[in-house]
């Protein structure tokens, strides 16, 4: 019987890759010179004021010995191994390999190492030993010089989750925690789809030739882009809450509810209206949730032409939707 399991792993396997991509960007949340590329040089690359990290990732468990593990392609020439590869990256910075395991006889033989990107527990250089054998297995397979220069600044990280999203979600949620992220209700989860969708989206830009710096810059995830993920996952639940708290009947705040997840798709130009007409106005936060609704939505009936495409349930969804931006930014 033929495996068809090919397009379960591939799946697997970049899921794992996005969830590391997300560990990255949880970890320096708060540094606004952190920027990270996606499937950039590398599977992804990291910044940090200039200093870059190459990272490749691997779903799997690895060894020195594969780590080294070259293949003879059909023309003759050497596939290069999974080292070779990552420090051919670029000619300088940093070069990390971010593996679902190693093996534990090589990791005890490797040194812990500060890192700029994670915490100085996490992360492995190879020892002068090991180093050694690298070398001669570059010698042999005939790579240059640059290669043995670039094995000094060779990282290892050993990821802290598994392959499952359940598992990577779990640990990524701790880690938010950690790192001060509100996580109460369901904010933790809406960061995590939204990063995820974002990871995605980068991933997609292909780098066209005679425009390779425009489009690089197309996989760039700004910290400004990061930090708005968790004020809208904030913003999100407020939201929820809110509607909540109104008096409308149980059909129509699941209608009002559902529009919310396609006000940037269908309503874009009249949420933005929304920041026109009310970012000058004081909201009054302390009055009924009902009352403050009403009284905005006055204003949109009042001007058919702009809000001629909305019913009641897109205006409603719209102005809790406006509340809610308010209301995390204040």
């Amino acid at each position: 019987m033929a495996d068809n399991n090919g397009g379960a792993v591939a799946i697997k396997g970049f899921n794992f890759q996005t969830m590391a991509v997300i560990f990255f960007i949880v970890n320096n949340i708060d540094d606004d010179k952190f920027s990270a590329y996606v499937e950039s040089e590398e599977d992804f690359t990291l910044d940090k004021n200039g200093y870059k990290s190459y990272v490749q990732v691997k779903a799997r468990k690895l060894s020195l010995k594969l780590l080294l593990k070259t293949a003879l392609k059909d023309s003759g020439d050497i596939e290069p191994s999974i080292l070779e590869k990552n420090l051919s990256s670029a000619d300088d910075g940093e070069f990390l390999i971010y593996t679902k395991e190693l093996a534990a006889k090589d990791l005890k033989s490797m040194i812990k190492k500060s890192d700029i990107f994670v915490n100085e527990e996490d992360v492995y250089v190879f020892s002068e030993e090991q180093k050694k054998s690298i070398v001669d297995a570059f010698k042999k397979d005939g790579f240059g010089e640059s290669l043995i220069k670039n094995l000094n600044n060779s990282r290892l990280f050993v990821s802290k989750f598994g392959d499952s999203l359940k598992d990577s979600q779990r640990y990524l949620i701790g880690l938010m925690s950690e790192k001060k992220i509100d996580i109460t209700g369901d904010r933790a989860k809406m960061a995590l789809n939204e990063l995820f969708f974002l990871v995605h989206k980068k991933a997609e830009y292909l780098v066209q030739k005679g425009y390779e710096k425009d489009d690089y810059e197309k996989k760039k995830l700004t910290s400004d882009e990061l930090k708005s993920i968790f004020k809208k996952a904030e913003s999100r639940s407020f939201f929820y809450k809110f509607v909540e708290d109104t008096n409308y009947s149980t059909l129509f705040k699941d209608k009002v509810t559902k529009i919310r997840n396609e006000i940037f798709n269908e309503y874009y130009v009249e949420r933005k209206m929304l920041n026109t007409i009310f970012d000058s106005q004081k909201l009054d936060f302390d009055c009924p949730n009902q009352d403050l609704i009403n009284k905005m939505k006055l204003e949109l009936d009042s001007d058919k032409d702009k809000f001629d495409n909305c019913d009641k349930y897109v205006k409603v969804s719209l102005i809790i939707d406006y509340i809610s931006e308010r209301a995390v930014q204040s």
